[in-house]
Protein backbone atom coordinates (compact mmCIF):
# COMPACT_ATOMS: atom_id res chain seq x y z
CA UNK A 1 0.00 0.00 0.00
CA UNK A 2 1.45 3.14 -0.97
CA UNK A 3 2.34 6.58 1.39
CA UNK A 4 -0.75 8.27 0.11
CA UNK A 5 -3.02 5.20 0.69
CA UNK A 6 -1.56 4.17 3.85
CA UNK A 7 -2.74 7.80 5.46
CA UNK A 8 -5.99 8.07 4.00
CA UNK A 9 -6.45 4.08 5.28
CA UNK A 10 -5.27 5.18 8.60
CA UNK A 11 -7.41 8.56 9.13
CA UNK A 12 -10.41 6.66 8.06
CA UNK A 13 -10.10 4.11 10.78
CA UNK A 14 -9.80 6.91 13.41
CA UNK A 15 -12.47 8.76 11.88
CA UNK A 16 -15.12 5.48 12.63
CA UNK A 17 -13.70 4.92 15.47
CA UNK A 18 -14.99 8.23 16.80
CA UNK A 19 -17.62 8.21 15.06
CA UNK A 20 -18.56 5.03 16.83
CA UNK A 21 -17.69 6.47 20.43
CA UNK A 22 -19.45 9.45 19.75
CA UNK A 23 -22.37 7.45 18.93
CA UNK A 24 -22.22 5.10 21.74
CA UNK A 25 -22.74 8.30 23.88
CA UNK A 26 -25.64 9.22 22.46
CA UNK A 27 -24.57 12.31 20.49
CA UNK A 28 -25.90 12.96 16.79
CA UNK A 29 -23.13 13.51 14.11
CA UNK A 30 -24.05 16.72 13.63
CA UNK A 31 -22.77 17.71 16.98
CA UNK A 32 -19.56 15.79 17.32
CA UNK A 33 -17.01 17.78 16.08
CA UNK A 34 -17.63 20.99 18.74
CA UNK A 35 -18.81 18.73 21.29
CA UNK A 36 -15.79 16.26 21.91
CA UNK A 37 -13.71 19.85 22.20
CA UNK A 38 -14.94 22.25 24.58
CA UNK A 39 -12.86 25.24 25.49
CA UNK A 40 -12.77 24.83 29.52
CA UNK A 41 -12.13 28.79 29.36
CA UNK A 42 -14.89 30.27 26.98
CA UNK A 43 -17.57 27.08 27.83
CA UNK A 44 -20.82 29.01 29.21
CA UNK A 45 -19.23 31.47 30.87
CA UNK A 46 -21.96 33.86 31.16
CA UNK A 47 -24.47 32.75 32.85
CA UNK A 48 -27.54 33.69 30.32
CA UNK A 49 -30.11 30.84 28.78
CA UNK A 50 -29.24 28.06 27.63
CA UNK A 51 -31.59 28.15 24.27
CA UNK A 52 -33.23 30.32 22.29
CA UNK A 53 -36.47 31.37 23.75
CA UNK A 54 -38.90 30.68 20.28
CA UNK A 55 -38.38 28.76 17.19
CA UNK A 56 -36.87 25.53 18.53
CA UNK A 57 -38.76 22.27 19.70
CA UNK A 58 -38.38 20.59 23.11
CA UNK A 59 -36.31 18.22 22.68
CA UNK A 60 -33.93 20.48 20.56
CA UNK A 61 -33.92 22.43 23.80
CA UNK A 62 -32.88 19.48 25.65
CA UNK A 63 -29.65 18.42 23.46
CA UNK A 64 -28.94 22.06 22.65
CA UNK A 65 -28.51 22.70 26.52
CA UNK A 66 -26.90 18.69 26.85
CA UNK A 67 -23.89 19.88 24.56
CA UNK A 68 -22.92 22.77 26.06
CA UNK A 69 -22.64 20.96 29.67
CA UNK A 70 -19.26 20.15 30.54
CA UNK A 71 -17.71 16.61 30.07
CA UNK A 72 -20.75 13.94 30.20
CA UNK A 73 -19.79 12.17 27.45
CA UNK A 74 -18.03 9.42 29.10
CA UNK A 75 -15.72 8.31 32.01
CA UNK A 76 -12.53 7.84 30.80
CA UNK A 77 -11.08 5.71 33.20
CA UNK A 78 -12.79 7.18 36.09
CA UNK A 79 -13.23 4.00 37.21
CA UNK A 80 -11.78 0.34 36.66
CA UNK A 81 -14.82 -1.37 37.88
CA UNK A 82 -16.98 0.00 35.56
CA UNK A 83 -14.95 2.06 32.17
CA UNK A 84 -18.19 1.53 30.45
CA UNK A 85 -20.51 4.17 32.15
CA UNK A 86 -21.81 6.78 29.16
CA UNK A 87 -24.26 9.71 29.69
CA UNK A 88 -26.66 9.92 26.75
CA UNK A 89 -28.93 13.24 26.83
CA UNK A 90 -32.84 12.62 27.82
CA UNK A 91 -34.89 13.86 24.99
CA UNK A 92 -38.36 15.30 25.45
CA UNK A 93 -40.33 12.22 24.81
CA UNK A 94 -42.99 10.61 26.12
CA UNK A 95 -40.59 7.48 27.18
CA UNK A 96 -37.82 9.90 28.03
CA UNK A 97 -39.79 11.32 31.26
CA UNK A 98 -41.21 8.37 32.58
CA UNK A 99 -37.93 6.83 32.88
CA UNK A 100 -37.02 9.98 35.16
CA UNK A 101 -39.95 10.13 37.05
CA UNK A 102 -40.10 6.17 38.10
CA UNK A 103 -36.12 6.62 38.65
CA UNK A 104 -36.89 9.42 41.14
CA UNK A 105 -40.25 7.50 42.25
CA UNK A 106 -37.96 4.46 43.45
CA UNK A 107 -34.84 6.10 44.39
CA UNK A 108 -35.40 9.46 46.72
CA UNK A 109 -39.44 8.04 46.71
CA UNK A 110 -39.26 6.64 49.95
CA UNK A 111 -37.45 9.66 51.56
CA UNK A 112 -40.32 11.81 49.88
CA UNK A 113 -43.28 9.25 51.26
CA UNK A 114 -41.80 9.59 54.90
CA UNK A 115 -42.63 13.33 55.04
CA UNK A 116 -45.13 13.98 52.89
CA UNK A 117 -46.93 11.08 51.43
CA UNK A 118 -46.64 10.81 47.08
CA UNK A 119 -49.15 11.93 45.35
CA UNK A 120 -48.75 10.58 42.10
CA UNK A 121 -50.36 13.80 40.28
CA UNK A 122 -48.56 16.33 42.18
CA UNK A 123 -45.50 14.71 41.71
CA UNK A 124 -45.49 14.08 38.05
CA UNK A 125 -46.18 17.87 37.68
CA UNK A 126 -43.43 18.93 39.46
CA UNK A 127 -41.33 16.65 37.62
CA UNK A 128 -42.23 17.35 34.27
CA UNK A 129 -41.24 21.05 35.45
CA UNK A 130 -38.33 20.48 36.42
CA UNK A 131 -37.20 17.95 33.08
CA UNK A 132 -38.18 21.22 31.19
CA UNK A 133 -35.90 23.95 33.05
CA UNK A 134 -32.51 21.53 33.25
CA UNK A 135 -30.45 19.00 30.89
CA UNK A 136 -30.99 15.53 32.48
CA UNK A 137 -28.92 12.53 31.19
CA UNK A 138 -29.47 9.33 32.00
CA UNK A 139 -26.36 6.89 33.29
CA UNK A 140 -26.01 3.83 31.67
CA UNK A 141 -24.34 0.29 30.60
CA UNK A 142 -23.76 -1.36 28.23
CA UNK A 143 -27.13 0.09 26.98
CA UNK A 144 -28.98 -0.58 30.53
CA UNK A 145 -29.77 2.62 32.56
CA UNK A 146 -28.68 2.71 35.59
CA UNK A 147 -30.08 6.00 36.89
CA UNK A 148 -30.28 10.06 35.79
CA UNK A 149 -27.99 12.87 36.68
CA UNK A 150 -28.49 16.86 35.75
CA UNK A 151 -25.11 18.78 35.82
CA UNK A 152 -25.15 22.59 34.65
CA UNK A 153 -22.24 24.98 34.03
CA UNK A 154 -23.41 28.72 35.33
CA UNK A 155 -20.93 31.36 35.51
CA UNK A 156 -19.53 30.91 39.39
CA UNK A 157 -20.46 26.96 40.01
CA UNK A 158 -21.33 24.14 38.53
CA UNK A 159 -25.22 22.81 39.67
CA UNK A 160 -25.57 18.69 40.24
CA UNK A 161 -29.26 17.31 40.63
CA UNK A 162 -31.02 14.86 39.72
CA UNK A 163 -28.39 12.13 41.11
CA UNK A 164 -30.22 9.31 41.34
CA UNK A 165 -29.39 5.28 40.88
CA UNK A 166 -32.16 2.56 40.58
CA UNK A 167 -32.08 0.93 43.78
CA UNK A 168 -30.52 -2.48 42.35
CA UNK A 169 -27.57 -0.43 41.47
CA UNK A 170 -26.86 1.14 44.61
CA UNK A 171 -24.18 -0.14 47.15
CA UNK A 172 -21.88 -1.06 44.57
CA UNK A 173 -19.59 2.06 43.69
CA UNK A 174 -21.26 3.38 41.55
CA UNK A 175 -22.47 6.68 43.23
CA UNK A 176 -18.80 7.37 44.28
CA UNK A 177 -17.25 6.82 40.65
CA UNK A 178 -19.64 9.19 38.83
CA UNK A 179 -19.50 11.57 41.59
CA UNK A 180 -16.01 11.68 41.64
CA UNK A 181 -16.16 12.25 37.97
CA UNK A 182 -18.07 15.24 38.00
CA UNK A 183 -15.74 16.53 40.29
CA UNK A 184 -13.01 16.38 38.22
CA UNK A 185 -15.18 17.80 35.58
CA UNK A 186 -15.68 20.84 37.83
CA UNK A 187 -11.77 20.81 38.65
CA UNK A 188 -10.90 21.26 35.02
CA UNK A 189 -13.14 24.26 34.81
CA UNK A 190 -11.62 25.75 38.00
CA UNK A 191 -15.34 26.01 39.14
CA UNK A 192 -16.93 24.64 42.73
CA UNK A 193 -19.80 21.78 42.35
CA UNK A 194 -23.11 22.90 44.55
CA UNK A 195 -26.24 20.89 45.52
CA UNK A 196 -28.96 20.05 47.94
CA UNK A 197 -30.59 16.93 48.87
CA UNK A 198 -33.56 16.40 51.27
CA UNK A 199 -31.90 16.34 55.06
CA UNK A 200 -32.84 13.02 56.11
CA UNK A 201 -31.78 11.11 53.64
CA UNK A 202 -28.49 9.10 53.84
CA UNK A 203 -26.86 9.96 50.80
CA UNK A 204 -25.26 12.95 52.48
CA UNK A 205 -22.71 11.05 54.03
CA UNK A 206 -21.39 10.44 50.28
CA UNK A 207 -20.83 13.83 49.38
CA UNK A 208 -19.30 14.40 52.76
CA UNK A 209 -16.78 11.89 51.69
CA UNK A 210 -16.53 13.44 48.22
CA UNK A 211 -15.05 16.73 50.19
CA UNK A 212 -18.23 18.54 49.54
CA UNK A 213 -18.97 21.13 52.78
CA UNK A 214 -22.17 22.56 54.10
CA UNK A 215 -23.23 25.93 53.15
CA UNK A 216 -26.51 26.35 55.24
CA UNK A 217 -30.20 24.26 55.76
CA UNK A 218 -33.48 25.03 54.80
CA UNK A 219 -37.00 23.14 56.78
CA UNK A 220 -35.97 20.79 53.88
CA UNK A 221 -32.71 20.51 52.45
CA UNK A 222 -29.08 20.74 53.30
CA UNK A 223 -27.10 22.77 51.00
CA UNK A 224 -23.81 21.75 50.37
CA UNK A 225 -20.66 22.99 48.19
CA UNK A 226 -17.35 21.21 47.08
CA UNK A 227 -15.37 24.13 46.89
CA UNK A 228 -12.44 23.54 43.45
CA UNK A 229 -9.06 22.03 43.83
CA UNK A 230 -7.68 23.42 41.38
CA UNK A 231 -5.38 26.69 41.70
CA UNK A 232 -6.65 29.98 40.44
CA UNK A 233 -5.78 31.27 36.79
CA UNK A 234 -2.93 33.10 37.51
CA UNK A 235 -3.23 36.99 37.02
CA UNK A 236 -2.30 38.38 33.54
Amino acid sequence: MGRRKRRHHRGSLIHKKYAACTTACGIPAGARAGYFRPDPVKVESGGGPWYPRRGISGARRIRRRAYRTIGLYRMHGATRSSPDLTFPALGNTAGDIDFAFRVKQAAPGPHVTVRWGWNETFQRAVHERCFNEKPFFAIERAGRRLGTISIESCSTHLRLGEFYLLPAFQGRGLGTAILRHCLTLADALRLPVRLEYLRWNPVGSLYRRCGCVELGRTDVHCLMERPSTSPPPAPP
